[in-house]
Order: structure tokens, then C-alpha cells, then sequence
């Protein structure tokens, strides 16, 4: 189940997860944000996701008193404590993350195809487009993950992220013309 395309210390933190889970143990960790800003957290860690190539887990966070998901990929200094925990019961909000799907429209051409069919699950191909149905966890990954398809993608929902991208792309191109005036 994982490739051999994750790294050395990915394959670790997995191992470990898996580990904490197994034996109901705290997991501490350091943790980096979106922007790059490391955070220390201790988590008790509840699951583990495998979204396209990204490996995500499910936990409750100590500091933040609330269920999360986190990048696996973005964790550095991860250590199983000796402290034990009882499974919490997962507690549902309507604006939780893990619950929101993003719904992808691509353009129908033979290299985006390819990718999309590589890169997600729920896919719907259509005469003139192909339709991805995808769990949200992370909205940077999201908008990371529409921008590397460029105009071949338009998100359909949800509309926050349809927002973000329009935020993200206004301040792209300020720094782009910025630097045609120069």
C-alpha cells in the first residue's frame, strides 16, 4: 500500500501513527503549517488516510482541544510518549474539514486524463470534461493541487476554496506585475 515514491522519514511517521494507534499511546510531533511556521502538538492519534499520494492523519489534538487532520508529510520530530489515551468519540461539526468533498472539473484531453485517472478515486468522465469527487482535508494541498493543473481545472465546489484560489491567484499576480514594471 505504500510506494516506494514516499520517503525514508514519510514512511517512518507512518510506521510510527500506526503504532501510537495500535497501542492507544500520545503522539508528539512538530507540525508545519501551510505558510512553513512549525508549531510543537501532541495528538492522540485516531487514523490514517491515503488521499492520491498524500498520507493524512486523523487525531485529536491536546492543543487545540479539537479533531484534526494533518499532512503527514509536514510533520518533523514525531515521538511516541508513554502516555496512554481512551478513544475519544469523534465528535461531527457541519464546517469540519474531513467532511467537505471537492468536486474538480477538468478539461477532457488525453495528458490531463492520464493524470487525473493516476491521481484520484471518484472520477466521472464525461463527453467534454472529467469530474473528480475527492475528499477535502488540507485547502492549501487543494489549491496547490488546482494550480499544478493550471487552466485544464475549474473547482465547482466548495465555494471557499473556490475563493481561496482567487485570493491565492490575486496575490501571484501582484508579484508578477510587480516585476514586469521593474
Amino acid at each position: 500500500m505504500m510506494s516506494m515514491s514516499h520517503s525514508t522519514k514519510e514512511r517512518s511517521t507512518i510506521e510510527l501513527w500506526l503504532h501510537a494507534i495500535n497501542q492507544s499511546r500520545v503522539i508528539s510531533m512538530s507540525y508545519a503549517d501551510a505558510k512553513g511556521n512549525y508549531s510543537c502538538r501532541e495528538v492522540e492519534p485516531r487514523n490514517l488516510l491515503l488521499e492520491g499520494s498524500k498520507w493524512y492523519g486523523e487525531a485529536y489534538c491536546l492543543k487545540q482541544n479539537a479533531d484534526r487532520v494533518f499532512l503527514l508529510s509536514r510533520i518533523n520530530d514525531i515521538t511516541m510518549l508513554d502516555r496512554h489515551f481512551q478513544v475519544r468519540t469523534k465528535v461531527q461539526h457541519n464546517n469540519a474539514t474531513p467532511n467537505k468533498h471537492l468536486h474538480l472539473r477538468f478539461t477532457k484531453n488525453e495528458g490531463v486524463k492520464q493524470r487525473v485517472v493516476e491521481q484520484f478515486e471518484h472520477i466521472s468522465i464525461g463527453d467534454e470534461h472529467i469530474d473528480v469527487y475527492a475528499p477535502l482535508y488540507d485547502h492549501s494541498y487543494a489549491i496547490s493541487v488546482v494550480l499544478s493543473y493550471g487552466s485544464n481545472v475549474e473547482i465547482i465546489a466548495p465555494v471557499e476554496i473556490r475563493r481561496a484560489l482567487l485570493e491565492e491567484l490575486k496575490k501571484m499576480s501582484t508579484i508578477y506585475f510587480k516585476g514586469e514594471n521593474k
